[in-house]
């Protein structure tokens, strides 16, 4: 009896040992892939975007308006390009060939902005990863399909797609801040959420949708939300207000960016200079075939498989959020965005990548893959 017994505790020791060695060399495959892609990433959309207003300008606070509202990246490459490191490491880099070369690294400004592209990307692969797992709570599968959010990013801020093919320094470190806050949504960690919503507002404006994605996870009803959340929602919008009428004071008497005389479009500039409106030209370019294979790329055609798979999309704060969400941004995109431009709706990859994730995940169990649960 006691020779089975050992036999059997030695049979359940090997094949931990075994599932261990799996999942050590599954997370060494992952961080070695996540490096390659983040690199390729950072790479790609430097050398193939080109700038809406200079770098320079915006690291020094002398963008123009709407731009230079979105701080927070500007602070952090202004203070990393400034060190003895970044200058000494981009001394040691060769000058372009031409003036026609894009980022010349030479320059420890787009150095570092390289650097901060590339550690973003790395860093919204791991949130995506999180992301899934905390629906789904399986490792493996999470693994891999956190790389669809680095392929959904790469057609809606560098491939030919997007027919501006603009590089703003603040797109994919604001994407990065706005997938940690969403992360932290799903997790129900409300103290998480709001430390990630401010520094995702600094980044970008457009986190006030978050507001409405953090509605859709937790709605009940409307008495439920307010008696639950009504006091969250409230300190969630006032931390809106105050780092928007904050950046006001800082950057509000810089010039618009119409009247910095961009090549691109006319418009109808607000008060404050937050955002222009242009509607009439939205519907021109939406109803311009011209613009309609860019348009239909939002979210990396993501939006595609979700359609298609919304039967098996079974998470309520995500279908919610699916059904809510995309209206609401393409009204606000028509009101105060370029909808011919693909980034201005970037943002919304994640919701899309976790829903597909989730209904790729249950075609999968279907099929018998199995529902195997892992804890994080």
């Amino acid at each position: 009896m006691a020779n089975r017994t050992d036999v059997h505790s030695s049979a359940r020791s090997a094949s931990a040992d075994a599932s261990r060695s799996r999942s050590t060399r599954h997370m060494v495959l992952y961080v070695i892939l996540l490096g390659l892609v983040s690199s390729h990433f950072a790479l790609s959309y430097l050398m193939s975007t080109h700038p809406q207003f200079n770098l320079h300008d915006y690291l020094n606070g002398t963008a123009p308006q709407p731009f230079q509202y979105r701080a927070l990246p500007a602070w952090i490459l202004y203070l990393a390009s400034n060190t003895g490191l970044a200058r000494s490491l981009s001394a040691q880099l060769p000058a372009p060939f031409s003036a026609q070369l894009p980022a010349p690294f030479s320059d420890p400004e787009q150095l570092m902005f390289l650097l901060l592209v590339a550690i973003s990307m790395g860093g919204m692969i791991e949130i995506t990863r999180r992301c899934i797992l905390a629906v789904t709570s399986d490792r493996e599968f999470a693994m891999t399909f956190a790389f669809l959010t680095p392929v959904a990013a790469y057609i809606t801020y560098v491939a030919i797609a997007n027919s501006y093919r603009l590089g703003m320094a603040y797109d994919i470190p604001a994407l990065m801040l706005f997938g940690w806050a969403y992360y932290f949504i799903l997790t129900e960690n409300f103290i998480g959420f709001i430390v990630a919503f401010f520094f995702a507002t600094l980044a970008r404006d457009t986190s006030v949708f978050l507001i409405f994605v953090y509605i859709c996870q937790r709605w009940t009803n409307i008495p439920t939300l307010l008696r639950r959340d009504g006091l969250r929602l409230v300190l969630i919008g006032a931390i809106y207000v105050a780092v928007i009428g904050f950046l006001y004071t800082l950057y509000g008497k810089n010039l618009p960016e119409l009247a910095m005389g961009q090549r691109r479009g006319t418009g109808i500039e607000i008060p404050g200079g937050f955002f222009v409106v242009q509607v009439g030209q939205n519907i021109q370019n939406l109803l311009s075939p011209i613009y309609g294979p860019s348009i239909l790329s939002i979210v990396g055609w993501l939006w595609l498989p979700a359609l298609f798979g919304w039967r098996r999309l079974d998470h309520p704060g995500v279908r919610r959020t699916l059904l809510v969400l995309p209206p609401l941004w393409f009204v606000a995109v028509m009101i105060g965005g370029r909808v011919s431009e693909v980034r201005t709706f970037g943002e919304m990859i994640w919701f899309f990548v976790i829903a597909v994730a989730i209904i790729a995940r249950n075609w999968l169990i279907e099929r018998g893959y199995g529902n195997r649960t892992v804890s994080p």
